[in-house]
């Protein structure tokens, strides 16, 4: 007979709790049928920075952080990874121990190989040798088995579906910013090399990146040392910038 365990959170939040996050940071709920991104976007272009806005609407969390970049934006885009990042380790330490979390380029978050979450990127309009005004980056997280999926034809997965409804949103946003602070501050102080080795190191074996999207024509080789994806098509070698790709799809029945 193979054992059960029940899992739970250790300290669930109280009704009406807020998110409390790192000192930098501030929390706004939005509400249900209204865009997170798009309160962030908004927000974010009237010199708002450091908010964490979320809601969990027809069973999808929504969470995005408005951020003020301080470097080009071929630089400041990569706080697309360490928002990966952020989600990956904040699954690794919430879920069930046995499941295995993993991402695919460009934005495709993985639990037990079926997608259960996607990563936005918004900027302002500068070049890429231009600093921009504002960035704004954020999450959608399956929870339930009925909601939305974010891929047409890979297998989808949810909270629910892998025996990790039991975590509050609560926990799992503020999760969610702390890891993401914590990989900010490594970028700050130490460059792309360390958020690069650990992005690669967390691919997810079964699919490639061609599966992901019919627009991206080619075998895909990696990241190089600017986070820039690297393609082989025949002979010859290409790359693309998180700049040249639509991450703004964000899931919703309203649009």
């Amino acid at each position: 007979m193979s054992e059960h365990f029940e899992f739970y959170e250790l300290d669930p939040p109280k009704e009406g709790d807020q998110p409390q996050l790192p000192p930098m940071f501030s929390s706004q709920e939005v509400l249900n049928g209204q865009s997170v991104f798009n309160k962030a976007v908004t927000a974010a272009n009237s010199g708002d920075v450091g908010t964490v806005f979320y809601s969990c609407d027809e069973g999808i969390l929504n969470v995005a952080i408005t951020l003020n970049p301080e470097v080009i934006k071929s630089k400041a885009i990569q706080v697309h990874y360490l928002m990966t990042l952020g989600l990956s380790d904040t699954l690794a330490a919430l879920v069930p121990p046995e499941i295995e979390i993993s991402h695919i380029w460009p934005n495709l978050m993985f639990m037990n190989r079926g997608v259960m979450g996607q990563v936005l990127l918004y900027s302002s309009d500068e070049e890429l040798n231009e600093v921009p005004s504002w960035i704004v980056t954020g999450v959608q997280i399956r929870r339930e088995v009925e909601c939305l999926k974010f891929h047409e034809t890979i297998e989808a997965t949810s909270f629910e579906d892998e025996g990790a409804s039991f975590l509050s949103n609560v926990r799992v946003i503020e999760a969610i910013t702390r890891h993401f602070f914590v990989w900010l501050s490594t970028w700050q102080d130490k460059g792309f090399k360390p958020v690069y080795d650990t992005w690669m190191e967390r691919i997810v074996p079964k699919f490639t990146v061609k599966e992901v999207s019919e627009e991206f024509k080619g075998t895909w080789i990696g990241l190089d040392e600017n986070g820039l994806g690297l393609f082989k098509n025949n002979k010859d070698h290409f790359s693309l910038s998180l700049n040249d790709i639509n991450l703004k799809n964000e899931i919703s029945k309203n649009n």
